[in-house]
């Protein structure tokens, strides 16, 4: 049985500067999905919350976790 590596994207969705959003969490969750990757996507919702979605996706064994969002949802990631 092949299991598909599990990937979580934290997306910060108060960034202010950013090429459009939308568009490229759909190219990278569609690319992804084709090459058989399992993908969950959370949005922050306050400071600190990126770091605390860091640590429930170690806890269930996420494989990946990629920020959607500038340095400081890069940062908070890496705390996690």
């Amino acid at each position: 049985m092949n299991i598909a590596p599990r990937t979580m994207v934290v997306r910060n969705p108060y960034k202010r500067r950013a090429p459009p959003e939308d568009v490229l969490l759909r190219e990278t969750v569609d690319t992804l999905v084709t090459t058989w990757w399992s993908v969950d996507i959370q949005k922050t919702r306050a400071p600190g919350h990126a770091t605390e979605i860091a640590r429930r996706a170690a806890a269930a064994g996420v494989d990946v976790v990629a920020a959607c969002g500038h340095d400081g949802t890069v940062s908070e990631l890496s705390k996690g």
